[in-house]
């Protein structure tokens, strides 16, 4: 497999801004109508379509081999514990702690990459990393207080659904195009995701009533689905052309993103420690940037 850090490092940065959008946006529809998880069932259904007609008109075949059977299951379920296991975790403890949680996946995948891929850690990496991790902290700032351990629990599958996700993808990408095993994923857990829908709603998909969602919340939902499936396929993507371990420091931008987009859109006025966390951020996202380019390539330890 081609490893082409520069271009993983573009498509990161790019689906970590996109995707620091979506909670803002599910936010803003919900406070149109728009209920939290059928936001997340239309961006799945939404994946499913365009990533269909992609490979539909490409011609590419379904067939799973036993070679990729294993990564594609893992990837559809790490793909779903994010999706349920993150915006669970928010019921029981605060945001800010569900996301700090959430965001500690960066770092376990540094600390596992020695075993999963046989290279080694480098100290400035490692470095870098933990420097993102305390600006994530400081910025986000979680409120204390009573700790639910369910809550922890459930941002704590979600982060380790993050590092199995970006191995699944990088385990994929000499076998299959990223649309194709997105598209194959997104199919599998859509069954899931609408029935966890109907259930939460009573039967009923309570965005489909015009009389509960104003026009800006489905203005809101198309957009929101629209960011999903790009910035999805850009993290794929990145993830086939660079190990898990490089390019998931990056995404370390999408938090912070999402503060912003959260005062622009929201109104919500960022503090000063968010201001002073972000910075640290995007330092320790373009210290990675620039360490990755000049650092000499480690050589791989050999399996025994």
């Amino acid at each position: 497999m081609m490893d082409r850090p520069a271009l993983a490092l573009a498509l990161a940065l790019s689906a970590a801004v996109g995707y620091g959008f979506l909670p803002v946006l599910a936010k803003f529809g919900h406070l149109n109508g728009v209920p939290p998880l059928d936001s997340s069932l239309f961006r799945t259904i939404a994946a499913v379509i365009v990533y269909g007609v992609i490979v539909r008109w490409s011609g590419w075949r379904l067939g799973i081999s036993r070679t990729t059977c294993k990564p594609l299951a893992l990837l559809t379920l790490s793909t779903f514990t994010i999706s349920t296991g993150y915006l669970a975790s928010v019921q029981f403890i605060p945001v800010g702690l569900s996301v700090i949680v959430f965001f500690t996946f960066p770092v376990i995948l540094l600390l596992l990459s020695p075993l999963i891929e046989r290279t080694p850690i480098g100290a400035w990496r490692l470095g870098l990393a933990a420097i993102a991790f305390a600006g994530l902290a400081i910025a986000i700032g979680p409120s204390t207080g009573t700790l639910d351990p369910r809550g922890l629990l459930l941002a704590g599958a979600a982060a380790l659904g993050a590092v199995m996700q970006f191995h699944a993808a990088r385990a994929l990408g000499g076998a299959m195009h990223p649309v194709l095993f997105a598209f194959i994923v997104h199919l599998g857990f859509l069954p899931v995701s609408l029935a966890l829908a109907l259930w939460l709603g009573g039967g009923v998909i309570a965005s489909l009533d015009p009389a509960v969602v104003t026009a800006a919340g489905y203005g809101a939902l198309a957009l929101l689905s629209g960011l999903y499936v790009g910035s999805f396929f850009l993290q794929m993507s990145a993830c086939t052309l660079a190990p898990a371990s490089r390019v998931a420091p990056f995404f370390n931008l999408e938090p912070v993103t999402t503060m912003v987009m959260a005062a622009v859109i929201l109104g919500e006025a960022l503090s000063v420690n968010q201001y002073i966390g972000g910075a640290l951020v995007l330092a320790a996202v373009i210290g990675l940037g620039l360490g990755d380019r000049r650092a000499p390539a480690g050589k791989p330890r050999e399996t025994p």
